[in-house]
């Protein structure tokens, strides 16, 4: 054995020594995982986004998507909600009542394979689609939107014992859609400033014909929003008012639906039927009366149509 052999022996025999080396092969090992760490997180990932504003249901084609790069960590954070691949977007279109902004990336909850349908095509099983038409005040100043939760509040003095009944009749509507008097949404196109005039919704067959009843009993009803989101809505349009349903079957007979679409007109403050297949006539009276200043000249302006 030549002596560099017995010196590296007894180097290597020394704690000290092999201490000091396992410390700095440790030290090695850390440095080298955190660096190739940092690397990873930091590595630029390209990611597509968009170059202009694309509206709820337009196609989103190739000439509206550019690319930046993003740190793999930011993403990650994200957790995986944001579409990398080019190809889970072009042709493919943007969700319906989702503005996709200007230089927002694109995410898997506002992107959708097909054009979606109007949510009033969606109603659930014994649903029946109703709307209330209403004005600025009535809307909340359009802060009632499509997919929240409104609940519905009613009035009434009863005849019987002339004292006040008010309180919640049914809870938790989903709002379906937020129409213009044109039919066009309201919140579809964010290059326009839009006024609500139709909240459309769904309750049970029985509460439509009860919220018809009410119109014609002269019940004063509100649509309220709530700020509940899906998550907390146990269950959708419950009535909680079994004593204003007593009320209601107890003034009023039960009738056939006509068949034609009808809702509940809260424009002047007081319900009544606003029955959609005569919306030609009605709106040539409103438009007569909104000249002239008030709600109840409107309605003399469509009766002045009708009689010409």
């Amino acid at each position: 054995m030549n002596s560099t052999q017995i010196k590296l022996k007894k180097f290597l025999g020394n704690r000290n020594t092999v201490t000091i080396l396992c410390a700095f092969i440790g030290i090695a090992v850390l440095y080298v995982g955190y660096t190739m760490k940092i690397n990873s997180a930091i590595q630029p990932v390209q990611v597509p986004y968009a170059n202009d504003d694309i509206q709820p249901r337009e196609k989103i084609t190739e000439e509206k998507i550019s690319y930046m790069q993003v740190a793999k960590a930011a993403l990650d954070k994200m957790k995986g909600s944001v579409i990398l691949k080019k190809d889970d977007i072009i042709n493919h279109y943007a969700a319906i009542n989702t503005l996709i902004p200007k230089g927002s990336l694109f995410y898997e909850s506002s992107v959708v394979k097909e054009r979606q349908n109007e949510p009033v095509y969606e109603l659930k099983k014994g649903q029946v689609l109703t709307y209330f038409k209403v004005n600025m005040d009535m809307s909340y100043v359009n802060s009632i939107l499509p997919d929240s939760y409104m609940d519905i509040y009613v009035s009434v003095i009863d005849p019987t014992t002339q004292q006040p009944m008010v309180g919640t009749y049914i809870e938790d509507v989903r709002v379906l859609a937020v129409k213009t008097a044109n039919g066009e949404n309201v919140f579809e196109n964010s290059d326009e400033v839009r006024q609500t005039t139709y909240i459309m919704f769904a309750v049970d067959r029985k509460e439509f014909y009860n919220l018809l009843k009410c119109a014609k009993l002269g019940v004063d009803i509100r649509p309220v929003p709530t700020g509940r989101s899906a998550s907390e809505v146990e269950e959708e349009a419950k009535v909680v008012s079994d004593a204003f349903e007593e009320y209601i079957d107890s003034r009023a007979d039960e009738f056939e639906y006509s068949g034609r679409m009808e809702g509940i007109d809260l424009t002047d403050g007081t319900a009544k039927i606003d029955d959609q297949t005569n919306q030609t006539g009605t709106q040539n009276g409103t438009q007569n009366g909104t000249q002239n200043g008030t709600d109840t000249k409107a309605q003399t302006g469509q009766d002045t149509n009708k009689k010409q």
